[in-house]
């Protein structure tokens, strides 16, 4: 509301009025004493100072009450502030100067010197629900976004691999193989499959910030939703029923004492007695009903589902909205810090899901070691814990603007509302659908960006398959408790990996990306990992011998003979003696203590004792092979960037979001989906000892660990051999182009200079030709 001089100019000077726009309406405050003019001047601040709008304030004949306004509201750019009746003399001059020239003169003024045209539009500006606070406003550009939403990349990469770390506690919890967890991963993928080409198709079209935003509430969602299993079917508290002991034999056997874990020479004295019978009754590892392991798998997998609809916007989404508003040259570094910054959510979820695997599924302090077969991890926590984190984290994304600020000027805005907004009203459905299936073709036709996308496919999948099941791989492989390989992963592995992803995206900034150049980077660093995952194949352990199972088998039959073991009954125990006994009764064992972490009586051992799991590998080749991870990981991460880079410059502009969303349906159909399914196949055939604690196989409780190296690297280094393949393809055809446009065209340099050769030469010799036919 502006204020005209000359409608206030027969207002009485006997009083004291201050005139302002402060509120939707208006304001008109009229105090005849003249002592509040400071109370006043605050309460007019204090009404305006969350006011946006450009507000004008309007002081007459007071020093006192104008130089108060003034104070208060001279940072304020969107406040006007005239003073009526007082001498230039009254204020310093400084003050005059500032005051007196009006915020749209010095934004002008400045935005001609930088070219820039000013919009004072939402669009642009930071809001919270409406409210454009001024603090908001340095995030609305791309380094406040990289800074925002790498955060909240951060907890939502941590969820989808969070149940990563978890999955030896999964299958033990609800007697599932290796093949069955497989499957629950890929319902992640199958949510993502559902709905990325239509994402793909619509950043332009919306919110990008907002319905970030609403990606992650889903993704809390879902976190609560994988951890309702475990308040519907609450797990009791670990309480042994073991086989009877000479101590407390009685005149009858029932089912909960013929476990056959001890030893017991009486049993087969008392088989002899009429009505006597071996029954198999409640074991040491507990069983799994059925229909609490449905829809256990159920909720999980509908979370996972909810997950993958979650993640499928945010691939094009944030592509299309940090290319378009900031340098094409700086992409590639702000995409680095925030893949960098999911990469590192896995770190943070393999070293919570570690300290979670410590702690006793029930939160309670058991008598009992993470080493025993019977201990489960509070695997649910951490998808309550995330799930609180990423929707907490989710809030700052909501005020970010419709367009980033690095590109604010009218014919950016125009270029957007004409690519977005013309277009989808000038055209017909039939021409939308046309224009969207010209560009698929566009995309698929590029045989570099094809093999790109190959050599991405083939190379995911060796990652996607082994970091699945990597905390199971180490824990199995060089027998160490889940809580440590989780910690390894995390502290080893992933940490690195992110550093590497972040000094990706600084290459892509401080080296000039031809498409030459691009390739040859990422050639190199496609073959280097590819050499430490060969190296893999030697850096594991002898399958441990276990006394009853692989090992001293003579005597093994002669003390089951005496104390009537259960060879279906695997349940490890490490003798005081560095032995690895089948179970406690093929150690002799006829009791237990301390919960049956401390067996005793044990004949087949000195000291007489043993502890539940199996003993410490002699093994030394794990530190190793943490290193060479790590270092293939790091290198390995280095190409990230520039295989972004790649996809995106290898199409023409209008089809980066097209070709983005092709790569994700294409890795997630024929990587993300099978891929784990086929490495927990794999996994499943080396085992050796079932959990008979289920209907059918249930979990692996024991596995060949040379099998399960050579099978499982092996096929790693398979799929990265393929991938390497087609990025040499793709520098070969890259090799004569060094800029992108030219690429775009279908065209190379040598070949453009071939072809003027050819017409220099064609015309030289028919000059030739002419003087000679001239001198004739």
């Amino acid at each position: 509301m502006l204020v005209d001089i000359d409608s206030i100019s027969s207002i009485s000077t006997t009083k004291t009025e201050i005139l302002g726009c402060c509120s939707s309406y208006g304001m008109f405050v009229d105090i005849d004493n003249q002592d509040r003019g400071f109370w006043l001047s605050f309460k007019l601040w204090d009404i305006c100072r969350y006011r946006f709008d450009i507000v004008d304030i309007v002081v007459i004949d007071n020093k006192d009450r104008g130089l108060g306004i003034w104070n208060a509201c001279r940072y304020r750019f969107d406040i006007n502030i005239q003073i009526v009746g007082l001498e230039r003399s009254d204020f310093k001059t400084s003050t005059v100067k500032e005051f007196t020239m009006d915020w749209k003169q010095k934004e002008e003024k400045k935005s001609q010197q930088n070219n820039i045209e000013i919009i004072d539009d939402i669009n642009y500006q930071c809001n919270f629900f409406g409210l454009r606070l001024p603090f908001l406003q340095k995030f609305g550009n791309a380094a406040g976004f990289t800074a925002i939403y790498s955060v909240s990349a951060l907890f939502t990469q941590t969820l989808s691999s969070y149940i990563s770390s978890q999955i030896p506690t999964l299958e033990k919890q609800f007697g599932l193989s290796s093949y069955e967890s497989g499957i629950i991963m890929t319902f992640n993928d199958i949510g993502f499959l559902a709905c990325i080409l239509l994402v793909s198709a619509i950043p332009r079209l919306v919110h990008i910030p907002r319905w970030l935003f609403g990606t992650m509430f889903l993704f809390s969602v879902s976190a609560l939703l994988c951890s309702l299993p475990h308040f519907l079917f609450p797990t009791e508290s670990p309480k042994l029923d073991l086989a009877m002991s000479s101590n407390n034999m009685t005149g009858s056997l029932t089912g909960s004492k013929s476990n056959f874990i001890l030893c017991s020479e009486e049993l087969e004295r008392n088989n002899s007695i009429p009505g006597m019978e071996r029954k198999s009754g409640s074991r040491m590892l507990n069983s799994v009903d059925s229909s609490m392991k449905n829809i256990s798998i159920a909720l999980i997998g509908l979370g996972m589902i909810l997950q993958g609809i979650a993640k499928a916007p945010r691939g094009p989404f944030t592509t299309v909205y940090l290319d378009d508003g900031c340098d094409k040259r700086k992409t590639g570094f702000y995409f680095g810090i925030i893949i960098g910054c999911s990469i590192f959510g896995p770190a943070l979820s393999f070293g919570i899901g570690g300290v979670f695997s410590r702690i006793y599924v029930t939160l309670e302090d058991v008598d009992m070691s993470p080493k025993d077969p019977r201990w489960i991890g509070a695997w649910w926590l951490g998808f309550v814990v995330f799930g609180i984190m990423t929707l907490v984290s989710a809030l700052p994304v909501l005020c970010l603007p419709r367009y980033l600020a690095d590109k604010k000027s009218k014919n950016y805005e125009d270029k957007i509302k004409h690519t977005d907004k013309s277009e989808d009203s000038t055209m017909t459905k039939k021409e939308k659908f046309k224009e969207r299936a010209t560009s698929y073709i566009r995309v698929i036709k590029s045989p570099v960006f094809m093999c790109t996308l190959l050599a991405s496919l083939f190379n995911f999948s060796a990652i996607i398959g082994k970091i699945v099941f990597l905390s199971k791989y180490i824990a199995a492989q060089f027998g160490v408790p889940l809580w440590k390989a989780n910690i390894t992963v995390s502290a080893a592995n992933l940490i690195t990996v992110s550093i590497g992803t972040i000094l990706g995206g600084i290459i892509t900034r401080k080296v000039e990306m031809s498409p030459r150049r691009c390739f040859q980077i990422n050639t190199v660093l496609f073959l280097v990992p590819f050499l430490f995952f060969i190296s893999e194949l030697f850096l594991g352990c002898k399958q441990p011998e276990i006394f009853g199972f692989n090992s001293h088998m003579a005597k093994a039959e002669n003390i089951s003979s005496v104390c009537n073991c259960n060879p279906q009954e695997y349940f490890p125990v490490c003798g005081t003696n560095d032995v690895t006994y089948f179970s406690p009764c093929y150690a002799g064992c006829s009791d237990t203590v301390r919960n049956g972490r401390l067996f005793v009586n044990c004949t087949q051992i000195t000291s007489g004792q043993a502890t539940a799991g199996l003993c410490p590998f002699d093994c030394n080749t794990f530190y190793p092979f943490i290193i060479v991870n790590v270092i293939g990981s790091f290198i390995g991460a280095l190409s990230i960037m520039p295989m972004v880079i790649a996809k995106m410059r290898s199409v023409e502009d209008r089809d980066k979001a097209t070709g983005m969303g092709l790569q994700s349906t294409v890795v997630s159909l024929l990587a993300a989906i099978p891929i784990p399914i086929i490495f927990g196949k794999i996994i499943d055939t080396t085992c050796l000892i079932w959990s008979s604690g289920s209907n059918k196989k249930g979990a692996c409780a024991l596995y060949n660990i040379e099998d399960l190296r050579f099978r499982m690297v092996g096929t790693a280094i398979l799929y990265k051999f393929v991938a390497l393949g087609f990025t040499l393809l793709a520098l070969k055809l890259v090799w004569n182009i060094n800029d992108w446009a030219d690429l775009w065209k279908g065209k190379s340099l040598r070949k453009n200079e071939d072809e003027v050769k050819l017409v220099v030469s064609a015309n030289g010799h028919d000059a030739n030709k002419g003087r000679q036919t001239e001198d004739k």
